[in-house]
């Protein structure tokens, strides 16, 4: 199992703790790096965009994996050629759109784990 690490963030003026896995918080300093973004920073961007019906520890690994997918597969096309902040919230726009959304729920419908032949099912 995943140790979780707590840290605390300072998001619009306020203090918070997020609790996220080791290599979740590595993520999170690869993508300041290449953004060239502060942690907390990032972070509130984050949480200026969240939807009400997600928290913002689960939309910032939501964001950070839909960041890495998106370079992953359409490195040329990857939003803007801009880096910072414009892109972050250009992504940030993309994940939260309620069109996006419904695309999504699609997608995760295709990735429906298929049974292991060798777990059994009691």
């Amino acid at each position: 199992m995943t140790k979780l690490v707590n840290k605390v963030v300072v998001v619009n003026e306020r203090r918070t703790s997020m609790r996220l896995c080791q290599s979740e918080w590595m993520a999170l300093e690869k993508i300041c790096l290449d953004e060239g973004l502060s942690r907390n920073r990032l972070i509130e961007l984050v949480e200026n965009c969240r939807q009400s019906c997600l928290g913002l520890t689960y939309l910032t690994r939501l964001f950070t994996l839909f960041y890495f997918y998106n370079k992953a597969i359409k490195p040329d096309r990857l939003l803007s050629k801009d880096k910072g902040e414009n892109r972050v919230r250009q992504m940030l726009s993309l994940l939260c759109s309620s069109k996006n959304a419904s695309e999504q729920k699609g997608l995760y419908r295709q990735l429906k784990p298929v049974p292991n032949k060798e777990s059994k099912s009691y």
